[in-house]
């Protein structure tokens, strides 16, 4: 195998480096260092980051390193495992230079104020940083002025202002690297030079938005204390293990031996062709040919792309399953799909959270959402439609979801609110706001759903409960087809919004956000099991407003710049306005009525009741007079009820007064 001799080498020289760093050698560390940045390195970088370690503290000890070298290097782009390992050096470092009075412990105080707030490294805001007379005042300083940069709005051009941007969206619970924030960025920026105008458009999201607040008098509180948590752990162990075996191609011989489709070369071919197909190269009729080199390259150049190698091998297992129903390239297509989602660095860290209820929802995430994603990309089918395949996840989940059953759901008495506050520029990433979401991905094939926070139409409301970020809710401005403006919901991403009582106040608070927009009514998805993540899915169906509802179909108020976006990036797979199917909610009355509309019989030509014991109506006779009281409230709802035009259905000659008003007795 190709990694376990590049695990041998790594071992051969990190031994050799240490021993020459303990005879006091200034040893090329860059050389390790180099081989995490080289993709054909990327299967074995935790080999190479257990090397740097002691590495790293016997070149300080020899004084070849500074604290302000590992500092430097923190702030690369060498991910997770790494950084873990400058700190672990760092931890060794500090409490040594602290005894030996070369570093103070209030340097150390400073030092680990900035990496608390997980501030990438900026020389000059470092330098600022270290030499200011109050350092917490400082940071949070910092912040203000990150919160103004995207309240306000900026120059993408402007590398600083960008800095300033990436610590807005740390600073607001949105967990993100640098590399991820700087690539989605730079999409966005694309599509501004190309269609001047739409990055400022981001920043104008939120005028005329308020802050909308939803409480229930009783709520749903989950109880997660019999759950085991080393049940999760295991499986994720269990999930990575199985993404290693995949990238370690012994399935091609365990499993696939002497098979023609299922073999390097083969895979390798098609791996280019579909290359050559994206780029432009050639066309999917055009014949094609390729040199082959050895094994060992074939194998470094498809896991140098693992989501093209993983799509690339789905399709050709897929048609070979479809000829012969193995077994085998069932657990193969299941295995792929698992490697796949695991690419999502910040899923696996929300697998390995260390609070249950966030652990739960990430693997729930991982089965119900994260699944459907490459089999869509590669074939354009559901994992539904490949029979077997769902029986294949559950019987592999089964461990996960008997612990998942324990979550106990208990409903509580007592006031539960949530604020929803609108967001501009904060919208590009709502996919990790505060739960993972799949419209964060990079993929052409799904549409890159972030950029179309800066469409004219979109509108994103972040969820927070006290200060806690709960998720987030996706609307947009649509029309129907006969011409009529709604406000359609297209997610509701928050698995804290559950309950009838809280979902019913959520979805009127929105009705009358469509109403102040000038929009005639509130649509939300027929499709709530889709990809379209409504965590909720199974109240919101029960609810009366959504049952009573009229089927409609529904697109974007501004269909050509929508087109732009769809030219440029794809289908948006994961914004319901692309399905066009919808309900429209159907609220009670002006949302006054005492009597439910779903309550009342339709008619064509509407009317007045006047049934005794439904108008409050008291009668006495003084004198020969009648006078009628009619209690005003009842009055003023009859004249505020929109749409009420008295309508004359017949005029007939009154010939017995007392029968006309119902009087049976003498009065």
């Amino acid at each position: 195998m190709y990694s376990d001799s590049q695990k041998a080498i790594i071992k051969a020289l990190s031994k050799l480096y240490l021993w020459r760093a303990e005879r006091g050698e200034r040893v090329p560390i860059e050389v390790l260092e180099k081989l995490l940045d080289t993709r054909e390195y990327s299967s074995v970088r935790d080999e190479i980051v257990d090397a740097l370690g002691p590495l790293y503290l016997k070149m300080v000890e020899q004084g070849y390193l500074t604290s302000e070298d590992l500092e430097k290097r923190l702030n690369s782009e060498w991910g997770t495992d790494a950084r873990h390992a400058i700190l672990n050096v760092l931890s060794f470092v500090y409490p040594r230079m602290i005894e030996e009075k070369n570093f103070s412990p209030e340097g150390f105080m400073r030092y680990s104020l900035w990496i608390k707030e997980n501030f990438p490294y900026e020389e000059e805001i470092f330098e600022s940083f270290w030499d200011s007379s109050d350092p917490v005042r400082f940071v949070e300083q910092i912040k203000r002025e990150a919160h103004q940069v995207i309240e306000n709005g900026f120059d993408y051009n402007d590398p600083k202002k960008l800095w300033f941007a990436y610590v807005a969206v740390r600073s607001s619970g949105i967990v993100l690297t640098r590399d991820e924030f700087e690539e989605r960025i730079g999409e966005l920026i694309k599509f501004d030079k190309k269609n001047p105008g739409y990055w400022q458009m981001l920043f104008n999201k939120t005028k005329g938005l308020g802050v909308l607040n939803v409480s229930a008098t009783e709520y749903e509180n989950k109880v997660v204390e019999d759950v085991d948590g080393e049940v999760f752990d295991a499986h994720l162990y269990k999930l990575l293990g199985i993404q290693a075996e995949v990238d370690s191609f012994n399935w091609l011989l365990e499993n696939f031996e002497g098979d023609k489709k299922l073999k390097l070369s083969n895979i390798y071919w098609n791996f280019k062709r579909n290359e050559a197909i994206r780029e432009g190269i050639i066309t999917d009729k055009d014949r094609f040919s390729i040199p082959f080199p050895s094994e060992m390259v074939m194998r470094e150049e498809l896991l140098s792309k693992k989501k093209e190698f993983y799509n690339t091998v789905f399709k050709i297992t897929y048609d070979k399953y479809i000829g012969e129903h193995s077994e085998r390239c069932l657990v193969l297509m299941r295995n792929l799909i698992i490697a796949e989602s695991l690419l999502d660095e910040g899923l696996v860290r929300q697998l390995q959270s260390e609070q249950i209820d966030e652990k739960i929802e990430a693997f729930k995430s991982f089965y119900e959402d994260y699944k459907r994603h490459l089999p869509m990309a590669a074939i354009g089918v559901k994992v539904e439609s490949i029979k077997g395949l769902t029986e294949s996840f559950e019987q592999l989940s089964a461990d996960v979801y008997e612990e998942i059953a324990k979550v106990k759901v208990i409903k509580v008495k007592g006031g539960e609110g949530y604020s929803l506050v609108p967001q501009g520029f904060l919208g590009v990433f709502r996919g990790r706001a505060g739960i993972m979401d799949c419209s964060f991905d990079m993929d052409r094939d799904k549409g890159y759903a972030f950029t179309r926070a800066m469409h004219e139409d979109t509108m994103y409301y972040f969820v927070y409960k006290g200060k806690e970020l709960k998720g987030y809710v996706g609307l947009m401005k649509g029309e129907t087809k006969d011409g009529k403006k709604v406000l359609v919901v297209d997610t509701i991403q928050s698995a804290s919004l559950d309950g009838e009582e809280l979902l019913t106040n959520l979805l009127k608070g929105l009705n009358e956000l469509a109403g102040n927009l000038g929009l005639e009514g509130v649509v939300l998805p027929r499709d709530l099991d889709g990809a379209f993540n409504f965590d909720n899915d199974k109240t919101v169906k029960k609810l009366p407003v959504y049952v009573n509802g009229t089927k409609v179909k529904v697109h974007p108020q501004h269909m050509d710049s929508w087109g732009k976006f769809t030219a440029m990036f794809g289908e948006d797979q994961y914004n319901s306005i692309e399905d066009e199917k919808f309900v429209l909610l159907k609220f009670d009355t002006a949302m006054h009525t005492t009597i439910p509309m779903h309550q009342m019989e339709e008619s064509s030509t509407g009317g007045i009741d006047l049934t005794p014991a439904n108008m409050h109506l008291q009668t006495q006779n003084n004198g020969g007079e009648i006078k009628f009281h009619i209690d005003p409230a009842m009055l003023a709802q009859l004249r505020n009820a929109p749409g009420f035009v008295p309508v004359i259905i017949s005029i007939k000659p009154m010939t017995d007064l007392k029968g006309f008003l119902g009087i049976t007795t003498a009065v």
